[in-house]
């Protein structure tokens, strides 16, 4: 999940979210199984249906992270995760990712904001491509 959307605007969610899904060549039930629970697990499944043009920042956001986990990865790598959203949608996104966590996916992500370093079990601090701190 990169730091800004990379979204289909003239796409509904379930386009953008059934296109990426193609792309790692999933197709019929299947792919509609899995659309409809990555919706769920980011809360947008009343919304797929809408054009993502319509969508708020939050949403947007939250399609991205749905996109990022078709599929069922283990390892997530998400880029500043929770930037440009509310602070009700941060905790939503941050609960929705312990669960991931505790359910065994990997998480990576890199942030800027401390109160979403201080979500991590691990962190790691690089300045000039360097580890300065770790633990």
């Amino acid at each position: 999940m990169g730091q800004t959307d990379a979204l289909y605007e003239s796409l509904s969610g379930r386009e953008n979210l059934a296109f990426f899904g193609a792309l790692q060549r999933m197709s019929g039930h299947p792919l509609k199984r899995e659309v409809l629970r990555v919706a769920r697990i980011v809360h947008l499944e009343n919304a797929l249906d809408r054009g993502v043009r319509d969508y708020s920042g939050g949403m947007k956001r939250r399609l991205s992270l749905a996109i990022a986990l078709i599929g069922d990865p283990r390892l997530l790598m998400l880029d500043e995760p929770t930037v440009g959203i509310d602070p009700e949608l941060r905790i939503q996104i941050w609960d929705d990712l312990h669960r991931l966590a505790e359910e065994g996916h990997a998480i990576i992500f890199t942030t800027h904001v401390m109160a979403d370093a201080a979500e991590a079990d691990t962190l790691m601090m690089i300045r000039d491509g360097g580890i300065i701190a770790e633990g």
